[in-house]
């Protein structure tokens, strides 16, 4: 009897534990960033399934999904900070830093891409 007492009171301790520490995931605050989104299209899909799928909360994001009409436009609003993040068809940034911008590739999501 004193081993099940032992042992729902340590369910109990535990429980209570994992229920404060839920409790405090939900009142974290959310990082608000922009995202530029090209062109609806299936290149462009994994924003889309993300924002569904709440990824975006999951890590930490209250992402603002922004569609723009092409590579050209959301480069320029990247530049000016209008928006946080886009992907940018690779000619486009190059061409932007060439002009003098300070853009980046972080990562592609075409297989047979390749930049420096």
């Amino acid at each position: 009897m004193l081993r099940f007492k032992f042992t729902l009171a340590f369910a109990l301790v535990v429980s209570l534990f994992a229920l404060v520490g839920a409790g405090q995931a939900q009142n974290k605050s959310l990082k608000k960033i922009r995202v530029g989104v090209p062109s609806v299209s299936v290149a462009n899909i994994i924003i889309f399934v993300t924002q569904e799928a709440k990824l975006f909360e999951k890590h930490g994001l209250d992402a603002e999904v922004i569609t723009m009409n092409g590579s050209g436009i959301s480069s320029k609003a990247l530049i000016g900070g209008s928006i946080d993040i886009a992907p940018i068809a690779t000619p486009t940034v190059i061409n932007a830093d060439l002009a003098g911008a300070d853009m980046a590739i972080l990562a592609h999501t075409m297989p047979g891409v390749f930049t420096l």
